[in-house]
């Protein structure tokens, strides 16, 4: 990012750039660890079609390739757990052209920008809904008393 807009734009920025039709993110409350992966397995199924924009913009990098491989095996273990895989929303064809003609822009600039963005967006979905998973685990894990084991000795 840097090398390619030669300090004219700060990476923070892209924290900033609008991007259209970015999926929504686990919620901290009000959600079970169930529905934060049927959240997390159709926002990684959104970005996938997003990922396509950033493969026509970069052809040549390795970087969206390999973020679509693992992007797809993270899809698979999470359809995996999900309990109610039928409450999953996958998108129609139609809708995931509708998504990239959402995305696309006329000019260089934020066309890379856009690609760039979601990147920067889908690495933040995952650490956010990673977090959130685990705050979940955790608390669910304090709920439960702690089974111990003593023996007694009597003589």
């Amino acid at each position: 990012f840097l090398a390619e807009f030669q300090g004219e734009v700060k990476y923070e920025f892209l924290d900033r750039y609008k991007i259209p039709s970015l999926p929504a993110k686990c919620p901290y409350s009000n959600f079970g660890q169930d529905a934060c992966l049927r959240r997390l397995l159709e926002g990684l199924l959104v970005y996938s079609v997003l990922l396509k924009h950033v493969e026509q913009e970069y052809p040549l990098s390795r970087i969206p390739s390999e973020v679509r491989y693992y992007s797809n095996v993270l899809i698979k273990e999470v359809e995996n757990k999900v309990k109610e895989r039928g409450q999953v929303t996958t998108l129609s064809s139609s809708q995931q052209e509708q998504l990239l003609r959402a995305v696309d822009r006329s000019d260089t600039f934020h066309r890379r920008m856009t690609a760039h963005g979601i990147l920067y967006n889908l690495h933040y979905f995952l650490v956010d809904c990673r977090r959130v998973i685990v705050n979940k685990r955790a608390r669910a894990g304090r709920a439960l008393a702690p089974v111990t084991f003593q023996q007694r000795l009597t003589t």
